[in-house]
């Protein structure tokens, strides 16, 4: 049982270490203009690229993480409802956020972008399934070992 819990946390932090590392390395390359649109705080196209590619990387490692440390099926699956869950959670919560009024600069800090941004709610919605079915793939790339019968 404690296998099982460890799994899915570490298979969580693996994710989270992932898309915060690979976003803010993203960022920092890019830079606040190709990161957002013109004058704006909606971000660009190359962005949700960016971000798709990041997510489905750290959501693939998530789920091969959870099932190696598991050794079972069932730990990847429960990380995977949990992600769905909580991204569902999260875009909703940034649905209803209101948008920043004042113009954007120039340059912004990585934690600024990230607290500023406002990405389509179709986006939103797909990164919860997204890394859902992402931690399922990744939990299925490990291969089952083969049981060991009893010397006779």
């Amino acid at each position: 049982m404690l296998r099982a819990i460890a799994s899915v946390i570490l298979g969580y932090i693996v994710m989270a270490v992932i898309v915060f590392g690979g976003l803010t390395a993203a960022y920092l390359a890019m830079g606040t203009d190709k990161a957002f649109k013109p004058n704006s705080f909606d971000v660009s196209t190359i962005w949700i690229i960016v971000a798709f590619i990041v997510g489905m990387i750290a959501a693939l490692l998530g789920g091969l993480v959870s099932r190696k440390i598991a050794r079972t099926g069932t730990p990847p699956k429960v990380l995977a409802g949990i992600v769905l869950v909580l991204g569902l959670l999260m875009a909703f919560g940034a649905m209803n956020a209101t948008a920043p009024t004042e113009p954007r600069p120039a340059t912004m800090s990585n934690i600024d972008a990230m607290q500023k941004a406002q990405t389509p709610a179709w986006i939103q919605c797909a990164n919860g399934v997204i890394g859902c079915v992402g931690v399922l793939i990744g939990a299925g790339l490990v291969k089952s070992r083969p049981a060991v019968s009893p010397a006779a």
